[in-house]
């Protein structure tokens, strides 16, 4: 599997990318994929998924202005996460990135996460009640820059239900 990022061609990222795609499987003449952050899987004969997406280069993403911030999902974790946001949303969710101890203390408080440093990939298992093509999401690492430092970055739960948490209620 592929975790490489597309946009529509007409959109420039992240801004107006309502479909951001990563690929999911590739199979005779066609593609499958899903919105970053979560949604149905769809189908699209490759020459129409080549003439209506583009790869995001990692310069775009590079380019993305971030601030730092911490994250919770409605209290679950006891201490709120720390990384970083574009303060773009997913359907009024925030949409953090976080650094692997960040991510790793992610693991240690909540979902079935593994690393598999060989792929520079985190692998959260969403359990057996599932459906088997979206069981298992994927989230490799990448580079951003915050304020002129090289980060190396994981979108873990892009389209899950983050909220980002004030800096006066961090103690």
């Amino acid at each position: 599997m592929s975790t490489d990022t597309y946009i529509p061609k007409e959109n420039t990222y992240p801004n107006g990318a309502i479909t951001i795609c990563r690929f999911s499987e590739q199979e005779a003449g066609y593609v499958k994929f899903a919105p970053m952050g979560g949604g149905p899987v769809y189908r699209m004969p490759e020459a129409k998924f080549e003439e209506t997406f583009r790869k995001v280069s990692q310069n775009e993403i590079n380019n993305v202005q971030y601030r730092a911030a911490y994250f919770n999902i409605d209290g679950a974790y006891d201490d709120p996460i720390p990384g970083y946001t574009t303060g773009r949303l997913w359907n009024g969710f925030a949409m953090p990135v976080f650094e692997e101890k960040g991510a790793l203390m992610l693991a240690e408080q909540g979902p079935d996460m593994t690393f598999d440093k060989e792929r520079d990939t985190f692998v959260v298992d969403m359990g057996e009640d599932v459906d088997d093509e979206c069981r298992f999401e994927e989230y490799k690492g990448f580079d951003i820059t915050f304020e002129g430092e090289l980060k190396h970055v994981y979108a873990i739960g892009d389209g899950w239900v983050w909220d980002e948490i004030p800096p006066e209620e961090i103690q």
